[in-house]
């Protein structure tokens, strides 16, 4: 399902070029450019479940993965693991490791990867120009904003509606990419790996997965995400499945919000 073009540096990672003013479109268009072609220049492969990053290590160089996934994580002292996020190519991976003598986080690879890498020496140089400057800053940007989404999504979504505003998001961020064939793309993540980054259990994402499979919303299954009812699932992950609230319970709501207005 998933197509074998690496990330050519072309595309921005999340947002649309409708979104951006036309001039400021063209200068980050540049830098995208500018900056993948650094990264080609020293390219890697590396199977599965490599490390790309490790907690508290320093780091000498930035990367772009350019084909493959990844995710960034952090170990609990007791050994359980929070997934932060989840790498697709054209994410640039590290830059924390650029600025800070250290990072807290882990990054390992899902799948096979296709790796760029930019010494910091090198890094340096690049960012003085004003059009990877703006790239960067439009990929931090979109970071920033996709992490916010997740953070509400897993602090005040339901079960369903997190699955479903997960696979929403990687489906229109790989679509952006041009990695996706129809409404299937393939999915790397284990049930494990989706209650780490969810805030779930290993069993509650198993019946989870059923309930949206029965439902004819999405399968995921081997593998692959396949979506069968795109409207359903984009009202899942928005939290409009369900009925709005009576007047009644909206004003009960209120009050408690508000004591003093009762």
């Amino acid at each position: 399902m998933e197509r074998t073009s690496e990330f050519r540096g072309s595309e921005l990672p999340e947002e649309s070029a409708a979104a951006l003013r036309s001039a400021l479109f063209e200068q980050i268009s540049r830098g995208a450019i500018d900056l993948h072609h650094a990264a080609a220049s020293h390219r890697r492969h590396l199977a599965a479940h490599a490390e790309l990053i490790r907690s508290h290590e320093a780091q000498s160089e930035v990367g772009i993965l350019l084909k493959g996934w990844a995710c960034r994580y952090r170990l609990l002292p007791d050994g359980r693991r929070q997934i932060l996020d989840v790498h697709l190519p054209g994410d640039l991976i590290g830059l924390d490791g650029f600025l800070m003598k250290r990072s807290p986080d882990f990054v390992m690879t899902l799948t096979e990867v296709l790796y760029g890498s930019i010494d910091h020496d090198r890094f340096q140089r690049l960012i003085a120009n004003r059009d990877v400057a703006l790239h960067i800053l439009a990929m931090l940007v979109a970071e920033k904003r996709r992490l916010d989404e997740h953070l509400a999504t897993v602090g005040q979504m339901v079960a369903e509606e997190k699955i479903a505003a997960l696979l929403l998001e990687l489906y229109i961020r790989l679509r952006h990419r041009q990695i996706v064939k129809g409404k299937s793309f393939h999915f790397p993540l284990t049930q494990q790996q989706l209650g780490d980054f969810l805030g779930m259990t290993v069993v509650h994402v198993n019946r989870v997965l059923k309930r949206l499979r029965d439902g004819g919303i999405v399968n995921v299954k081997h593998r692959v995400v396949v979506i069968h009812d795109m409207t359903r699932l984009v009202n899942l992950a928005a939290g409009r499945a369900h009925a709005a609230p009576s007047a009644k319970a909206a004003a009960a709501a209120s009050t408690e919000l508000h004591p003093s207005a009762g």
